[in-house]
């Protein structure tokens, strides 16, 4: 088995504490692996990575491996559908049939495109079991979202969407613009940006994909404890919303997950490619400036259905309010969103910050993790 490395890369001398903060994190994982990067107005101060990269402990985890961040994918599916908007595309106050007239079966039609980006469209989980091997196929996976029926009815609930939020909105995306989800992503805000992130992997690019590790330990009973109780239906949906199909809960570290375009859940980056969407956000290259506030706007906030957790959205990012499950910066208007396990990407457009923490060792938190809320503290010291 390897020594673990040291962290790599680079930090300002500001932000030695926040460095030595991930020195830490390393040191209690030996086998694990990770990457942490700061924008501090638009400047690169920190990225730095380190640990292990594979299950077999052999790997150094380089600067440009790649990992399942799972659901920090939802902002960018987020971005490109808020782009499209400002560019004129389609209109977020619009139903989703307008664009996809399919989409209107089973009681969909009055749906809108908003209430998809905040969680409220009453979509969170499938009827029917879907067959496993659909997961991989598009085509099969939007024939699902077109016959599916809303859970309650659209707009009387908050439910988080875990994994259809991105076949309705990537499919949507492909209907606007004739491009899939991870296509469109990739050419109108990852090259633009600069940035070092797939949804559908290469065939190219395998070879430096982290393989992903749960970790056991007692907080995740601990965690489990501390939700607020559901009643059986609740339970039983958020249940269906997280686990069907089932593949969607094995198989992450397969080349078939790896290659297939799963937008809410299979997006592969860098630390450096979720600080830089966010930089890319409050620094005015992908949004117009009078369009900035609808990243931290409230649109919802309540007792989510499906995460059981308090929650708030703006429209198809997570915020922090007093209360919250979700902890992000310490500005009044941070907004991101956390993938599960414990990768965050996070803007705090007071402070001119834009956080991005990657891992393979995946936490027991949902939405909160210790490892990334014991550096975004080591950063506001550093202010």
């Amino acid at each position: 088995m390897t020594t673990p490395p040291q962290a790599l890369g680079h930090c300002h001398p500001a932000y030695t504490a926040v460095a030595d903060q991930f020195a830490q994190l390393l040191a209690e994982e030996p086998l694990a692996g990770a990457g942490l990067c700061l924008y501090h107005h638009g400047e690169r101060v920190l990225d730095l990575c380190g640990g292990l990269r594979d299950r077999d402990g052999e790997l150094p985890w380089q600067a440009d491996t790649l990992v399942n961040v799972f659901s920090a994918s939802k902002a960018f599916v987020a971005a490109a559908v808020l782009l499209l908007e400002q560019r004129g595309q389609l209109k977020l106050s619009a139903p989703v049939a307008d664009y996809w007239p399919e989409f209107a079966r089973s009681g969909k039609g009055e749906i809108r495109i908003e209430q998809v980006l905040n969680h409220t469209a009453g979509l969170a989980a499938f009827g029917d079991t879907i067959p496993d091997e659909d997961l991989y196929d598009w085509d099969a996976m939007v024939a699902h979202v077109e016959t599916m029926a809303p859970n309650w009815p659209p707009g009387s609930r908050q439910g988080y969407q875990v994994f259809s939020f991105g076949w309705i909105l990537g499919e949507l995306i492909r209907r606007v613009t004739g491009q899939l989800p991870g296509d469109f992503i990739h050419s109108a805000l990852c090259q633009p940006l600069g940035l070092d992130f797939h949804i559908g992997l290469d065939e190219g690019e395998l070879a430096r994909v982290a393989d992903v590790a749960p970790m056991t330990s007692p907080a995740a009973r601990t965690a489990a404890s501390q939700r607020p109780r559901a009643s059986a239906d609740d339970a039983a949906l958020a249940a269906r919303a997280f686990s069907n199909p089932a593949s969607l809960t094995r198989g992450t570290n397969g080349r078939a997950w790896r290659c297939a375009q799963i937008p809410a859940a299979n997006g592969h980056g860098t630390a450096a490619s979720l600080a830089g969407l966010y930089r890319g956000l409050i620094g005015g290259e992908l949004l117009d400036a009078d369009r900035l506030p609808s990243l931290w706007t409230v649109t919802t906030s309540n007792l989510d259905a499906i995460t059981l957790l308090p929650t708030s959205y703006s429209l198809g990012l997570l915020l922090a309010r007093p209360g919250d499950a979700l902890q992000l910066g310490r500005g009044p208007h941070c907004f991101g969103h956390p993938g599960a396990g414990g990768s965050l990407g996070f803007a705090d457009p007071d402070a001119g910050l834009a956080f991005g923490f990657v891992t393979r060792n995946l936490g027991p938190g949902l939405l909160s993790d210790d490892r990334a809320a014991r550096l975004i503290d080591a950063v506001y010291r550093c202010l």
